[in-house]
């Protein structure tokens, strides 16, 4: 029976065999200064645009007035508060250390 599986699983595999291509493909996209590849907006789906197209439309994002610039990084007060948390219920007793 031990013999069967080894053989089975030292079988290569011909759905890898059938779509090996496209890894040469993928490598090639990758190494192409005029596109970008990034994840959609939305959906589970990867976009490959025009570098130039992808750039203008950035730039048009960023004149609209929906962002502002910060001095500084507002997370730093949350991620203090949130690690603070944790110590000032231990302190009070709320849970023991193994919690």
């Amino acid at each position: 029976m031990a013999r069967i599986i080894d053989l089975e699983k030292n079988k290569p595999d011909k759905t890898i065999q059938q779509y090996s291509w496209i890894h040469r493909e993928i490598r090639s996209l990758k190494q192409d200064s005029s596109i970008i590849i990034c994840p959609a907006d939305k959906g589970n789906t990867t976009v490959i645009l025009d570098r130039e197209t992808y750039d203008a439309k950035i730039l048009e994002l960023l004149q609209q007035d929906n962002y502002e610039s910060l001095n500084e990084d507002p997370n730093i007060n949350h991620e203090k508060k949130v690690r603070a948390t944790p110590f000032g219920l231990k302190k009070m007793n709320r849970f023991d250390k193994d919690e």
